[in-house]
């Protein structure tokens, strides 16, 4: 186990037995204290005052009068090295007396201004081209934030300076591992409304061996301007376990694209009216002008860019209410009539209700793929909104009037067709009135029966095969109104 500690002057008592503590409670073999302000003729009087039995210890004496870092490790459990020492680093070799592993460890104390930390950035450049494939860990406080998120308050402009930590980080290949606990390291020790907080500590580790390492930052009960006060860095390298990649966005670690998907995406309530427009042998059309008629997405004459561009906003149905979707499905006299003329011919008791009243009541009753009323209730909201639509934009743009049983017997037909691919048996298929417009005998039924259908100016026919029954085209054609006479024959 390994830690770092700014410890903002180590000459007193009271504060060498709170690092005594720290170090026994936490088992550590190797520390760094950092900002010790202990003069240099004072560090061995400091050491003694720790009173950790079988320890050595190590100082940067450099130009000044006190003592920047100091490095302490357990002699009987690991050897350390010092091969470079400088004022804002020293650079250790660590060795493992039981496992003989090897490891370079920097501890770090980054200089105040960002001039002075210039040869902290270049000396990490020149060591990571030294180190080969051999392992590394930095850690202490580098006195510099990573990204503007680092820090809370203050001045949020990021000058180009704030970038020399991120690119060292980059041509070094090092990175920040995970860790626990605080996240904001230090704070100016101003009240909420002028508190200043940022992540001053790191923990860094190389890109080409793994060091598989935990990292905590821990409060202390001693008042520093450290927030909350002091923090204590721990690791504990695993070199002997390989890297492993694990994904965040699943439980189990495993990557997926659904996993990815629900992790980038905005989740909103499952919309329970999608059903009643998306549902298998749904016809596409139909379905896209009703989903967006549940949407209130269509151009009727209330919205305001459509406003702008008529001079009457009443219904060209009814020519009574302003056109809205409320009153277009199925409040309006005309819309009202179609709606029930056909859900009298599917056979099920629709209550009148409301337009958004009526998705909700049809989403919650009648959701069941498999059922054959469920489908026909489906199939008749989306096939009235659609018909419905179809007539109100012929009368607005091409003066176009159909009457109400005209209208009714288009949408009715195009029921009968979509019942054609319905593979199923049709319960009480005898008495379904859908199937013919006034009642016929049995033998009728399984007989020739002739169905019309409006083409669109051009005769296309794909694929319009029932259970047992075949459409013949008999070649009674028109080619001005595009009638044509089909038959379906047993």
């Amino acid at each position: 186990m390994l830690g770092s500690w700014n410890i903002r002057g180590l000459n007193g008592p009271n504060k060498q037995k709170v690092v005594h503590d720290w170090i026994l409670r936490n088992n550590l073999k190797i520390v760094g204290m950092l900002e010790t302000k202990v003069l240099h003729a004072n560090v061995e009087k400091v050491q003694r005052g720790l009173n950790l039995t079988g320890w050595n210890f190590f100082s940067n004496r450099t130009s000044g009068n006190t003592t920047r870092i100091i490095i302490g490790w357990d002699s009987t459990e690991c050897h350390v090295h010092c091969i470079h020492s400088a004022q804002q680093w020293m650079t250790c070799e660590v060795r493992n007396l039981k496992s003989n592993m090897r490891l370079t460890v920097i501890f770090v104390y980054g200089m105040n201004t960002p001039a002075d930390r210039q040869d902290l950035w270049a000396y990490l450049c020149r060591h990571s081209f030294g180190q080969g494939q051999r392992s590394w860990l930095l850690m202490g406080d580098f006195n510099v934030t990573l990204k503007a998120s680092d820090s809370k308050g203050g001045d949020v402009r990021w000058v180009g300076h704030k970038n020399d930590f991120g690119d060292c980080l980059l041509a070094a290949q090092l990175h920040s591992i995970s860790y626990s606990g605080l996240r904001y390291t230090w704070h100016n020790g101003q009240d909420h409304q002028t508190m200043i907080l940022k992540k001053l500590d790191w923990v860094l580790v190389e890109y080409y061996k793994g060091i598989m390492a935990s990292t905590a930052f821990h409060p202390h009960e001693m008042g520093t301007d450290r927030f909350p006060p002091p923090i204590s860095t721990a690791c504990k390298p695993q070199m002997d376990r390989e890297d492993t990649t694990k994904w965040k966005g699943h439980s189990k670690g495993r990557f997926s694209i659904a996993s990815t998907w629900n992790h980038i995406r905005k989740k909103k309530p499952l919309n329970i009216i999608a059903n009643l427009a998306w549902f298998p042998d749904h016809v596409l059309r139909i379905s896209f002008i009703f989903w967006l008629a549940t949407k209130g997405r269509l151009a009727t004459m209330d919205k305001p860019h459509v406003s702008n561009m008529i001079t009457s906003n009443l219904c060209v149905l009814c020519g009574e209410r302003p056109e809205t979707h409320a009153h277009l499905f199925f409040q309006c006299s005309y819309s009202s009539r179609v709606w029930n003329a056909i859900i009298s011919k599917v056979g099920i008791a629709i209550p009148p209700m409301r337009w958004d009243c009526l998705l909700q009541w049809a989403a919650s009753n009648f959701h069941h793929k498999g059922k054959f009323d469920h489908m026909m209730v489906r199939h008749a909201i989306t096939s009235s909104v659609y018909f419905l639509w179809q007539e109100r934009n012929a009368r607005v743009f091409n003066n176009k009037h159909k009457e109400v049983a005209t209208l009714s017997k288009e949408a009715m037909m195009q029921l009968r067709i979509l019942l054609l691919h319905y593979k199923k048996p049709i319960p009480g298929a005898s008495s379904f009135s859908l199937w013919a417009s006034s009642p016929r005998s049995s033998s009728e039924a399984v007989g020739l029966r002739k169905i019309t259908c409006w083409a669109g100016g051009f005769l296309r026919l794909v694929g319009l095969v029932g259970r047992s029954h075949k459409l013949v085209v008999h070649g009674d054609h028109n080619e001005k109104c595009g009638r044509t006479e089909m038959y379906k024959k047993d």
